[in-house]
């Protein structure tokens, strides 16, 4: 029984975005060209910009709060599995398309590249199922469904992120897979054997199959173990297809990050930002964005579309999946085009 336990205990710490402390950027950063590796420190990385302290919260509060394990799959979230696998073989005819996988897994076809975003495809998002956060609804493909994959991005180590069991098969269909990812992740990815694997800092580009791949800052942590907090670097991404610049914001906190962003980068026309795992406040807000402030980031980026992600596929927080959506689509609603997908839906690359 007290195996059980220590095993129970090591499982939250090793659930998704698990942290026990953290600060929240109140949107007075100012990038200092001088300093351009001011989010590195002693082996580690930091947010930057100033900073206080979140008023309190445990991951453990989330952990055994019930009401996470009881949430109702609205109406129309998920389209079957028979229909999503039929729209999408339709859509490999189309120059460019989106696929919503779930959670933060998508997959993205720009002209003849496929992109697969932050893949997991595992029913938990943990070191150690049963515990810690569990799949509500299944992956809208599976991997076998997917066609060779030209490009993997990945935004941080989290488990709802980075799946080293989805990432292990994708190496063994295709080994040679461009995978693009932050600082120091190579220790986790490269236990997946691609041939491939790229790391870089914020603000630094990678160019493969005609299209430009950037890191930009993120307002969040790493942690896979108990003791390797921040170790390896966050980010967002920015796409460049030589047409348009798609914002993917992996997983992040609000800061004003995001105005260095559109300084350095410019308009992105397309933002797929996270709109889950809010709640509560005292724990959530310097890791993750209101569907409020998610919308603003979109915003701030000029984006004309946004495409919600980070919710309603992991019992990650105490918030209704129906109020996730609700205040995404109500926050959107004046000069945003939102983009609603359902799971395994297929849309055009708006």
């Amino acid at each position: 029984m007290i195996r059980l336990f220590a095993l129970f205990i090591v499982g939250i710490l090793l659930t998704a975005c698990a942290v026990s402390k953290e600060t929240l950027d109140n949107g007075q950063l100012v990038f200092d060209a001088s300093n351009p590796k001011a989010h590195h420190t002693n082996g580690r990385f930091q947010n930057i910009g100033k900073f206080k302290p979140s008023e309190g919260g445990s991951w453990f509060k989330l952990a055994f709060d019930p009401y996470r394990l009881r949430q109702d799959i609205p109406e129309n979230h998920v389209l079957p599995y028979s229909a999503a696998l039929k729209q999408f073989r339709s859509s490999t005819k189309q120059a460019s398309s989106v696929t919503w996988i779930g959670h933060s897994t998508f997959l993205i076809r720009v002209d003849d590249a496929w992109i697969l975003t932050d893949p997991v495809f595992s029913k938990y998002a943990t070191f150690i199922p049963p515990f810690g956060p569990k799949r509500l609804v299944a992956p809208g493909l599976k991997i076998e469904d997917l066609p060779p994959i030209d490009v993997i991005i990945i935004s941080h180590n989290h488990y709802d992120h980075t799946d080293v069991r989805s990432l292990k098969k994708l190496a063994k269909i295709s080994p040679n897979t461009r995978v693009i990812i932050p600082l120091q992740n190579g220790r986790t990815v490269n236990r997946a054997k691609f041939n491939n694997v790229t790391e870089v800092d914020w603000f630094e580009t990678v160019k493969t199959d005609g299209l430009s791949f950037t890191a930009v800052p993120a307002v969040h942590s790493s942690k896979r173990w108990i003791a390797d907090d921040n170790k390896a670097l966050w980010a967002g991404w920015s796409i460049n297809t030589g047409r348009q610049k798609i914002y993917y914001a992996g997983d992040t906190g609000a800061g004003s990050f995001i105005h260095e962003i559109r300084k350095r980068l410019g308009v992105h026309r397309t933002a797929f930002i996270p709109i889950g795992a809010y709640s509560p406040v005292e724990l959530e807000e310097g890791h993750h964005v209101t569907p409020e402030q998610s919308v603003a980031i979109a915003r701030t980026l000029g984006a004309s579309h946004a495409i919600p992600m980070h919710w309603g596929t992991f019992a990650q927080s105490p918030e209704p999946i129906a109020e996730q959506r609700s205040r995404f689509l109500a926050a959107s609603s004046k000069g945003l085009s939102p983009h609603l997908m359902k799971i395994g839906q297929t849309i055009s690359l708006p």
